[in-house]
């Protein structure tokens, strides 16, 4: 099975070569983005092109309600998550910031191989959950 990976404001800047790194590497990718719905859908059509499988999903990742809908929709479309990308713009201290790791911990229970990478942007370790 194919590895999936939800990458936040992946639809410019950071993210979107995070997004497009990860599709070469092999993994299905979530696009997500809070505004920019053009952008994003060019990332998923760049990802295509290059032979690999993306989805373009809005959500506001300070959002409990949105972050659930992010993750229900990664797993109706690719059935797993492995990694999440969350981008250095995210306020890790402000309590909202948190719906992320809190959700990706409950993917990571039942699959037991969730990974969070805080930084990748930066290259900074990855940690395994």
């Amino acid at each position: 099975m194919k590895k999936t990976a939800i990458v936040t404001g992946a639809s410019r800047g950071i993210g979107r070569v995070v997004a497009k790194r990860l599709a070469r590497y092999g993994f299905a990718v979530v696009v997500n983005y809070l505004s920019n719905a053009s952008e994003a859908e060019e990332v998923v059509a760049e990802i295509k092109g290059i032979g690999g499988e993306a989805i373009a999903v809005k959500a506001d990742v300070a959002d409990q309600t949105e972050v659930e809908q992010l993750f229900e929709e990664t797993l109706k479309e690719f059935g797993s998550i492995d990694v999440v990308d969350i981008g250095k713009d995210i306020p890790m201290r402000h309590d909202d910031a948190f719906w992320l790791p809190r959700r990706a911990t409950r993917v990571d229970k039942a699959q037991n191989r969730v990974m969070f990478i805080k930084g990748l942007r930066n290259k900074t370790a990855a940690h395994r959950r």
